[in-house]
């Protein structure tokens, strides 16, 4: 199974408002929860997340 690598926006459209990528980016997520898909994330990701959140 290949791996992909989640970039900042998957997060943020996902937790974000009403958008045209919302919905395919929480299906990503819940792909990737489910097992059935496979990806990472580095450390920088999160950080920015982390910053936006702030």
């Amino acid at each position: 199974m290949a791996e992909y690598f989640l970039d900042i926006n998957i997060f943020m459209h996902a937790a974000g408002k009403p958008h045209k990528f919302k919905e395919p980016c929480v299906t990503v997520l819940s792909s990737v929860a489910s097992g059935d898909l496979s990806a990472a994330a580095d450390a920088e990701v999160f950080q920015e997340i982390r910053l936006v959140a702030n």
